[in-house]
């Protein structure tokens, strides 16, 4: 019954008209970098980065970006290059949802998404946990929304970016975009590669990375009114080493394939995405055909955006002598609106989603109040998370002396949340102050089975942990002449049951960068030196293992000369010996330079 309810509510979702403000701020062509200035004017919201935020901080990967934003806690197995994951509180991995362009980019059997594999030369946009929701259900630990560079008129895009740093950290990036019209393509290479660190007193070299990413896209415009596009990207990488054993290794290798095809305000996309993952005591093996559906209007200051997403995984489980096979049909349905009118905004969403097993909703409103130099806003939701592969199907296999298998009659995680934020602008100046709160219910968490010692499954929690989140965020841009200056910095507090599902929930948390330049010759160059700052307060990690709290300052020093960029950044000055994740030391001292280079902009 519930398989033919589920099949119903998919086919009827596909069928329905899908929200849309965020989707058409996104989904504006982007400009080309200003390649005259370094510095980028803070965002009007803090949600939404540009690519010339991305490119100002010459990050390696996007979660070493991450790493270093105030919104958010990126969690990472070794130094740059190895496998990490992003949360927005910092609850845990496989939480957090990572859309490209619509598809959804999670591994199903863990959750995870791989930012390890996420081409980054191609980005025009990323988009944080917006109130706005396009597409998918809101996640409980948040959503990133990522956007690829749109074809420019008249001339074609290429980009370069070439990295050396000490401890053999490379990183080459290429992108090659040909102008606007009836065909058109687009190239990517991106690749990082780490030999590891070697902090003292550790004598073997550890956490080495491997990461290499393809991409092919074909697309264009049939009519005025009509596009499409088709693509394949292709990524591997592999990871050895930790400070438990030097010769530990994990590999991952996948693709995604689309072709999409837009007409007018309907976008229809479909989708295969394969994961191929191995370590010393495991192997797992999932593919993927999906498709989305989505629809937009906007008339005047009301907007109207709907989706339906559906997806089936074939998934194979191989965990010490033990092996499974299993099939998962999925999907979500909903719609998204806004209302602008008085100065004030009127939003809201619903969705509804599930697998053959079971279903789940998710919904939210929310208020926005336009005031002198800013807004103020008030917004609750219910969230969801679906149970992966691994916590349904995980076959019965021992590790640390215990029996540990799946549980296939999981419900869904749940949770409540609101928040408020104030935020004022004038000129160059940003600032944003938000007090959040989240109850969660049902989260999933491998517990004892009832009569049996070794036993451990994973079960719906009946704990209803509550936390409240206060954060501050402000930014500041400024150009006087010849000089430049740009600030940005964040701070978070947290109280409230720090155990269950938030118990690795650091109790505070702060990032700052700054940013300081002055044009040269005639503006045909420019010199800045900037640096960041990141602090951490103690934490448990996903695995319950106490990590202390750590400091970590970047000095970064750039050079322009016309389009062309040159940088040097010395990383962990302190050469803090910090870790996310327990037995994965991240990051040493290293310096790094490199050469940024647009052309045809």
């Amino acid at each position: 019954m519930r398989g033919a309810l589920f099949a119903i509510l998919v086919a009827a979702g596909c069928m329905l008209p899908v929200s849309g403000r965020a989707q058409e701020k996104v989904a504006t062509v982007v400009p080309p970098v200003d390649s005259t200035r370094v510095i980028a004017a803070p965002a009007p919201r803090f949600e939404l980065i540009s690519r010339d935020d991305f490119l100002r901080r010459h990050a390696f990967s996007l979660d070493h970006f991450l790493e270093l934003m105030p919104d958010g806690v990126v969690a990472r197995f070794g130094p740059i290059g190895n496998e990490a994951f992003y949360s927005r509180w910092g609850i845990g991995r496989g939480r957090a949802l990572v859309v490209a362009n619509g598809i959804p980019l999670n591994d199903p059997q863990d959750g995870t998404a791989p930012f390890v594999h996420i081409a980054t030369s191609g980005i025009a946009s990323l988009t944080l946990d917006a109130h706005e929701k396009v597409t998918f259900a809101p996640a409980t630990e948040g959503t990133i929304a990522l956007r690829e560079l749109e074809p420019m008129a008249g001339r074609p895009h290429t980009f370069i970016e070439l990295t050396k740093a000490t401890n053999d950290l490379r990183q080459r990036r290429v992108r090659f975009g040909s102008e606007a019209g009836r065909i058109g393509l687009d190239l990517a290479y991106d690749e990082v590669l780490d030999d590891g660190y070697e902090f003292e007193p550790l004598t073997p070299t550890l956490g080495t990375a491997n990461t290499r990413n393809a991409t092919a896209v074909l697309r264009g415009d049939l009519t005025e009114r009509t596009r499409y596009d088709a693509g394949i990207r292709r990524f591997r990488s592999t990871t050895t080493g930790d400070v438990e054993s030097p010769t530990s290794q994990g590999k991952k290798s996948g693709h995604v394939a689309w072709a999409g095809m837009g007409i007018g305000s309907t976008r229809a996309v479909i989708y295969g995405r394969g994961y191929d993952s191995a370590r010393p005591d495991s192997a797992t093996t999932n593919e993927s055909v999906g498709g989305t559906v989505s629809w937009n209007v906007q008339s005047g200051g009301q907007t109207l955006h709907m989706f339906a997403q559906g997806e089936r995984t074939n998934a194979t489980q191989d965990v010490g002598t033990a092996g499974a096979k299993s099939e998962l049909t999925q999907g979500n349905a909903g719609a998204s609106t806004e209302l602008t009118r008085g100065g004030f905004a009127l939003f809201g969403h619903g969705v509804v989603g599930g697998d053959m097993r079971t279903m789940a909703w998710g919904a939210g409103a929310g208020v926005r109040r336009d005031i002198p130099l800013g807004d103020v806003t008030v917004f609750g939701q219910r969230t969801f998370r679906m149970p992966t592969i691994g916590e349904r199907y995980l076959p019965v296999h021992v590790r640390d002396t215990f029996l540990l298998s799946g549980t296939q009659t999981l419900d869904p995680e749940t949770a409540l949340e609101g928040n408020a934020d104030w935020n004022l602008r004038r000129g160059g100046f940003v600032n944003r102050v938000r007090a959040s709160w989240m109850r969660s219910r049902d989260y999933i968490t491998f517990a004892p089975v009832a009569g049996d010692p070794v036993a451990r499954r994973p079960a719906n929690s009946d704990a209803e942990p509550t936390m409240t989140f206060f954060e501050e965020r402000v930014a500041f841009g400024t150009r006087i002449n010849a000089l430049e200056v740009l600030a940005d910095a964040g701070g978070r507090y947290t109280s409230g049951d720090r155990d269950g599902l938030f118990r690795s929930v650091p109790r505070t948390q702060a990032n700052a960068s700054l940013l300081v330049g002055m044009e040269l010759f005639e503006k045909s160059s420019a010199l800045y030196l900037g640096g960041e700052y990141e602090y951490c307060d103690d934490r448990r990690d996903y695995n319950g293992v106490l990590l202390p709290a750590f400091n970590v300052v970047n000095v970064t020093l750039i050079g322009r000369l016309q389009d062309v960029r040159f940088y040097a950044k010395w990383l962990n000055v302190l050469d803090e010996q910090y870790q996310t994740v327990a037995g994965y030391l991240m990051t040493p001292q290293t310096l790094s330079y490199g050469i940024e280079w647009t052309l045809f902009d």
